[in-house]
């Protein structure tokens, strides 16, 4: 109530008031290990991997990859969080495939079949993809919004992110990065 009473005083002027200026937050940087399994310890292959990684395992097809000199920037986007989770899906995927292995044949073969409709599931879901494409234009922030870098600093490579304007927050970029460290071990 204080707060808003200072706000009907004619001797502030709020419009002027002076803006806080937040410092730039430092970039994620983290040192690759020379030994590390996953891929070979060139920029190239790192940024193949990274790249591999983001299309197949976390389905995030928003990203653009330039390739330089001697370093690969990514710009990545995405609205879903496919990077939480892992082993969670990991344990899922195992039971699934043990499951798999201890089902029949004839239990494949004898599924019953879903029935045809007349065409209103996909009049709806017209609908549900116009919904969700105006509000994809209409709103501008994405979850994850951040570029990474893979260059060389003197004889090791590093990996540096940083969070986007257009991002909602920071600690999805920290997520990923964790997510690519236990991937790139």
């Amino acid at each position: 109530r204080w707060a808003l009473a200072w706000t009907f005083n004619e001797k502030f002027d709020l419009a002027n008031s002076p803006k806080i200026l937040h410092s730039k937050s430092r970039p994620l940087i983290h040192y690759l290990d020379r030994n590390m399994k996953s891929c070979d310890y060139k920029i190239e292959s790192i940024g193949n991997y990274i790249e591999n990684l983001l299309l197949n395992d976390l389905n995030i097809e928003q990203f653009q990859m330039i390739k330089l000199n001697k370093r690969i920037e990514f710009d990545i986007k995405s609205n879903e969080a496919n990077w939480k989770n892992q082993r969670r899906k990991r344990r899922r995927e195992k039971l699934l495939k043990e499951s798999m292995e201890k089902m029949d044949e004839d239990q494949f073969i004898n599924t019953g079949k879903r029935p045809l409709d007349d065409g209103d599931d996909s009049q709806n879901s017209n609908k549900k993809f116009s919904q969700t494409n105006e509000l994809c234009k209409i709103n501008l922030t994405y979850l994850l919004h951040c570029s990474l870098i893979i260059k060389r600093d003197k004889q090791d490579i590093l990996i540096k992110m940083e969070t986007k304007q257009c991002s909602q927050n920071k600690s999805s970029t920290f997520e990923l990065l964790q997510y690519f460290k236990n991937k790139l071990t």
